[in-house]
């Protein structure tokens, strides 16, 4: 048996792939899911390609509130990061901004982000809600050009 988290990782994963064309073109060892403490994370080499991560937010994966429909009944919130990154080129090397690749990135995002708000994905992994909360780029110039965005995913669970 999955867990919800697995199971919304998963869903998110299946749908950017079918979905977004630079996210089905990263290559499957590319794709890391459910672990945040991946060694590969914002790790990348000249012609490595384009790396996809969906896992659980580091803070704040997971909280409730109390439902008042029964005793015994919450509403969890469960916190996702999306992190798309690749490397940056020669950008690093010559100390130029390419300011082309970093407009990529952008349509990028509006891409992926646009997922999150197509009517038939408000219930990724079986969530009866899922939201996209917002965006975080790189504040420096790093090895990698990156975005991450933060998803909420809203379940009702009931004590039995």
């Amino acid at each position: 048996m999955s867990s919800d988290f697995q199971t919304t990782c998963d869903a998110i994963i299946a749908d950017l792939r079918a979905n977004v064309a630079a996210i089905s073109a990263i290559p499957a060892g590319n794709i890391h899911r459910y672990e945040p403490w991946d060694p590969q994370d914002m790790q990348a080499s000249p012609g490595d390609g384009s790396h996809l991560a969906v896992w659980p937010a580091v803070e704040g994966a997971e909280s409730a509130r109390a439902l008042t429909t029964g005793p015994g009944s919450d509403e969890l919130e469960q916190r996702f990061a999306v992190s798309y990154w690749e490397h940056i080129g020669t950008e690093g090397g010559t100390g130029v901004r390419d300011e082309v690749a970093s407009a990529a990135l952008f349509t990028l995002h509006n891409a992926v982000r646009a997922r999150f708000y197509i009517v038939a994905n408000i219930q990724f992994g079986g969530a009866h809600m899922t939201r996209y909360l917002g965006t975080t780029f790189p504040s420096k110039a790093t090895g990698v050009r990156w975005f991450t965005l933060t998803i909420a995913s809203f379940r009702h669970i009931h004590a039995v």
